[in-house]
């Protein structure tokens, strides 16, 4: 289920026009539970990084935590 999830993340990743690019920097994946690190590249060079810690709770996804940041970069 968290498996199924990270890849609908992603799918979204690929469609939408507000990234231009993006590289997984982790990505784990338990029974349970799961956690994702990604970097994206916005159209006007800025950079984003986010991340999500998820478990699965009475059958359904629960976002646990998350973080992003955003600014200029390389």
């Amino acid at each position: 289920m968290v498996e199924y999830y990270f890849d609908g993340l992603i799918q979204e990743l690929f469609i939408s026009r507000a990234i231009y690019s993006f590289k997984v920097l982790r990505r784990e994946v338990g029974e349970d539970d799961g956690y994702i690190r990604i970097k994206c590249k916005l159209p006007n060079n800025e950079i984003l990084e986010f991340s999500e810690y998820v478990q699965i709770r009475k059958s359904k996804i629960h976002l646990e935590a998350y973080s992003f940041q955003a600014g200029y970069g390389c």
